[in-house]
C-alpha cells in the first residue's frame, strides 16, 4: 500500500521502493497460506462520518499540491513556446506564472533569467539585457538547488556585469565544478580572474 500510494501522487517511484519492500517482506514473513484477517467496519454511524470526513479533508487539502505543479508546467511549457515563436513579453508572463505556482522549481527561475539577460542562439546576452533581473533569477535558482552549470555560468556574467567580482569568481567556480569539461564554463572562469 505504502508503494501504490506514493507512486500514485508522485512520479518519481524510487524513495518508495524501500518502504515497499519492507512491507513486502514483513508481510510474507507473518503471512500463513489458509488464514485470513477479518476486517470489519465500524457499526457506529459517528465513526464512519468522522472516517468520511477525513479521507475527504485528506483530498482536498492534497489536491492543491498536485494541480498547483502541473498548471505551473504547462505555463512554462507555454513560455517555451513563446520564446521559441519570438514572443518574450508572453513568455515572461508565462515563466513567471510558473514561478507563482511553483516557487520551489529552480529550473522556472533560470528560464527567467534568461529571457532577462535576451540570449542569442550562442548565449551571449543581448545589449539590452537586464542584468540586475538576470542577477536574481540566477542567485534564486542557485539557492534553490540548480545543479545545471550554465546557472551559475550566467550568474557569474551578471556579477560580473554588476561590478561584483568576488561573486562573479565564486559563480564561475560553481560551474567549472559542476561541468568542468564545458569549455564555456572554462572560459568565463578565465575571463574572470584574468581581469
Amino acid at each position: 500500500m505504502a508503494y501504490l500510494i506514493y507512486t500514485m501522487l508522485n512520479f518519481s517511484y524510487l524513495p518508495a521502493a524501500l518502504p515497499f519492500w519492507i512491507f513486502l517482506a514483513a508481510a510474507i514473513t507473518i503471512w500463513h497460506p489458509g488464514e485470513w484477517v477479518e476486517v470489519r467496519l465500524p457499526k457506529r454511524l459517528g465513526s464512519r462520518i468522522v472516517a468520511i470526513a477525513f479521507v475527504t479533508g485528506t483530498v482536498i487539502t492534497a489536491l492543491p499540491l498536485v494541480i498547483a505543479p502541473y498548471k505551473a508546467d504547462v505555463a512554462y511549457r507555454a513560455g517555451l513556446n513563446a520564446i521559441a515563436s519570438g514572443q518574450r513579453d508572453e513568455a515572461r508572463a508565462d515563466v513567471e506564472q510558473a514561478r507563482t505556482l511553483a516557487p520551489w522549481q529552480s529550473t522556472y527561475a533560470v528560464a527567467a533569467g534568461t529571457l532577462a539577460l535576451n540570449l542569442n542562439s550562442v548565449g551571449q546576452a543581448a545589449p539590452d539585457a537586464d542584468w540586475a533581473t538576470a542577477r536574481m533569477d540566477f542567485d534564486a535558482a542557485a539557492h534553490l538547488g540548480s545543479l545545471t552549470p550554465a546557472t551559475y555560468r550566467y550568474l557569474a556574467m551578471a556579477e560580473a556585469a554588476l561590478g561584483r567580482r568576488a561573486q562573479a569568481i565564486a559563480a564561475a567556480r560553481m560551474a567549472v565544478q559542476l561541468n568542468r569539461f564545458d569549455p564555456a564554463n572554462q572560459a568565463e572562469l578565465n575571463l574572470l580572474l584574468s581581469s
